[in-house]
Formats: C-alpha cells, structure tokens, sequence
C-alpha cells in the first residue's frame, strides 16, 4: 500500500511540474502571426495601377524602426504585430492603420482611422499566382459614413501576411475586382 501511495504522489508531482509547460507550449503553438516573413521577398502585381506606374514591385524587409518591421519597395510601409492585432504604418500617408484586429473572430468589428473594418471570413482557402494558401482571414473594410463609395477586401494569410486585396468602386463599376495580388514569394 505504500508504494502504490509513493507511485500515486510521486505521479501528481510529475503532472504539477509539466502541466504549466505543456499549457505554454499549447498556447504558443496556437498564436498564429500574419505579420510578413523577414526571411522573404514578395512580389506583388496591381492590376488597377494608372498606366504610368509599373504594374508590379518587390518589397523586401529593410530594417526594424521602432517596433515596426520596414518594408521598402515602390513605398515604404511598417507592419507590427502585438495582442491587440496588426498595425500598417503607411509611410505615403504618415498614418498607422489598425489592420486586422485580434483575436481573430468572425463578423468582429472595429474602427481605425476613419474606416470600419469587419472579419468576414475566416480559414478560407484562396489560390493566387504565388501559392495556395489556407486559413485565410477575409477583412472588410469601408467609410460607415460614406458606404456607397464601395469597400476592399483584405486577404491575410497565417505567417505570410497580405497575399491579396480586392476592391469595388466607382472605377471598377462597383464589382469587385483585384487591386493587389501577391504573385511570388521567394526567400532572401
């Protein structure tokens, strides 16, 4: 009897030790980044751009400013990441956008800089040129005061980030067409 007691205890310390750890580690495994990779060049094509712009450009990551990771390319931008969600620091503009709020939840919705934004899907599939990606979180976003002047959808896939953005508006007949495609996705 006392050893099936010393078994028993000695059992319980074992699960009082590795218990926290296996919680953390679970926890960890589970946070899912959509910032973009630093080890990887994207190569976006904008089928929407004026003529007089190139209709494609690689962005690489430059350097961390702050707590923002920079990104350099036709523009630069900043992307930074904490529990609240994911910031765009949009250097053309000097405004720093929140992108995609967290946790990540369907039909969430939040406010940042003039614009509703709004989860509108979650895990879903979507193929552009530079893959096949899943898990894809779907962001809505548009003027509440103004929704007749269309919307953008945002397509931000788990640690890749931005892989595609459509819009509807006036110049595209209020249908929704691509403005924004990642098309490769190559390391450094």
């Amino acid at each position: 009897m006392k050893n099936l007691v010393k078994v028993l205890l000695a059992f319980v310390l074992v699960l009082s030790i590795t218990l926290p750890f296996a919680n953390s580690s679970a926890e960890a495994a589970t946070k899912v980044s959509y910032l973009m990779n630093k080890k990887k060049e994207y190569t976006y094509y904008f089928p929407l751009a004026d003529a007089l712009e190139d209709s494609k450009d690689t962005f690489k990551f430059v350097k961390k400013s702050g707590n923002f990771d920079v990104w350099s390319g036709r523009y630069n931008f900043g992307y930074k990441e904490t529990k609240k969600g994911l910031y765009l620091e949009d250097h053309r503009e000097d405004l720093t956008y929140l992108q995609l709020a967290y946790p990540i939840k369907k039909n969430k919705k939040w406010k940042s800089v003039g614009l509703t934004y709004q989860i509108v899907e979650i895990n879903k599939k979507v193929k552009v040129k530079a893959g096949t990606f899943k898990n894809v979180v779907v962001v809505k976003e548009y003027m509440e005061t103004l929704p007749q002047a269309g919307y953008a959808e945002k397509y931000y896939a788990p640690n890749v980030g931005l892989i595609l953005t459509k819009v509807s508006n006036e110049y595209t007949n209020f249908k929704a067409k691509k403005s924004q495609e990642l098309i490769k996705l190559k390391n450094k």
